[in-house]
């Protein structure tokens, strides 16, 4: 994927300035800032998601090698979901009430593939059991309502069903916000395994940066609705360079699950 010179404008502000990265195939990327600097924004720019009142201007959002700046309602229909899929900080926004999680796999499912209803379940159960759930809780939680299930356990059911159709490109807003700390390593580990199991790109959106130590391959800071720095998850922790970083990393804990130092 490759985003160039992206802008995000309301009739009186700036949202997001000259925004410009690449996501290779495989690749793991953060974008870490303050709550308001635009991360939520611009991952609902990528995916086509932005509230009407919001004008989006780029040189360039190239998904899978199709420019989709101008793509019809229908178009963007094809791709989400099978092409790039987004999971949100809150899951509830994924599943109605009144309808069981299996009706919402199905639903997805069945827009884009020629399946019964029996094969869309099936396919549902298997997913749900690669990221980890066990048969008998598959078949539980497909036959669950949403407000049946924890928040913990509805975030990763959004996964699978984000997952479902094998998207390329996952966006993942704040994953792991307000979860315990088991759950939270649980989502991460999840993800993981989606990278390793079917080469799936992931921007996740996170304001944890232990999180991000863990999981990405990159970082990207985003401050004040621009990117300020983009390193190697590595480079960036034990060397950076723009002093918001620096203050960053001085107001997060020392990160414990490996050796990195933030700042000294």
């Amino acid at each position: 994927m490759t985003i160039k010179q992206l802008h995000v404008t309301t009739a009186s502000q700036n949202i997001l300035r000259d925004i410009s990265f690449n996501l290779k195939q495989g690749e793991i990327v953060a974008v870490v800032g303050e709550s308001g600097c635009g991360k939520t924004t611009l991952l609902k720019a990528i995916a086509n998601l932005l509230a009407p009142n919001l004008q989006i201007k780029a040189d360039a959002i190239v998904i899978n090698a199709q420019d989709v700046r101008e793509f019809s309602k229908r178009q963007w229909r094809s791709i989400r979901g099978n092409q790039i899929a987004m999971i949100f900080q809150n899951p509830y926004f994924f599943f109605s009430p009144v309808k069981k999680i299996k009706a919402h796999f199905i639903q997805a499912i069945r827009n884009h593939q020629n399946f019964t209803k029996e094969q869309a379940i099936e396919k549902s159960r298997k997913i749900l059991q690669t990221l980890n759930f066990s048969e008998a809780d598959a078949r539980r939680v497909l036959d669950s309502y949403a407000f049946e299930l924890s928040g913990g356990m509805l975030q990763r059911v959004s996964i699978a069903l984000a997952i479902v159709l094998q998207p390329s490109i996952l966006l993942a807003d704040e994953p792991t916000s307000a979860l315990d700390v088991i759950t939270q390593q649980q989502i991460l580990e999840e993800l993981l395994q989606l990278r390793k199991v079917s080469n799936t790109s992931i921007i996740m959106i996170t304001h944890d940066l232990g999180c991000a130590a863990y999981i990405a391959d990159r970082i990207i800071v985003m401050h004040e609705g621009k990117i300020i720095e983009s390193a190697p998850t590595a480079t960036l922790l034990s060397n950076p360079q723009e002093t918001y970083t620096k203050k960053l990393l001085l107001a997060t804990p020392r990160w414990l699950g490996d050796d990195t130092v933030y700042a000294k």
